[in-house]
């Protein structure tokens, strides 16, 4: 979660791309830490990452998979995850993509998606 408040909160949606990807992003994002202890208070800088995730084209990724929500609007368990274990729990398969039909979609599938929109994004093809 970058950031939050009474309304709403934001964060990096991880489960839309692939592995590979996910390790990458996580390890420019740790640039942006308020400290290195990896306690249960690291934190990033939400707001300067947020800046340098609309303009960077190292983090067109996250662009991509960024996303905010009201917490009425989400149906699954949100968890906080101490520092440390952010490495391990990026890789955990647990999306679970659906189309609008309610059927199952390929992780694959939206990985492919992903990582085409964000070559585009920055109108790189």
């Amino acid at each position: 979660m970058l950031y939050e408040d009474a309304d709403n909160f934001s964060g990096i949606n991880f489960h839309y791309l692939s592995p590979k990807l996910r390790a990458v992003l996580l390890g420019r994002m740790y640039e942006y830490l308020i400290n290195q202890d990896f306690t249960d208070r690291t934190k990033l800088f939400a707001k300067k990452f947020r800046n340098v995730i609309k303009t960077n084209k190292r983090f067109r990724h996250a662009k991509v998979a960024y996303r905010q929500y009201r917490p009425d609007q989400i149906k699954s368990k949100v968890l906080q995850v101490h520092p440390l274990d952010w490495d391990l729990s990026i890789m955990v398969p647990t999306e679970r993509f659906k189309t609008a039909g309610g059927g199952r979609t390929a992780s694959k599938k939206m990985w492919y998606k992903t990582a085409k929109r964000a070559r585009t994004i920055y109108g790189s093809k």
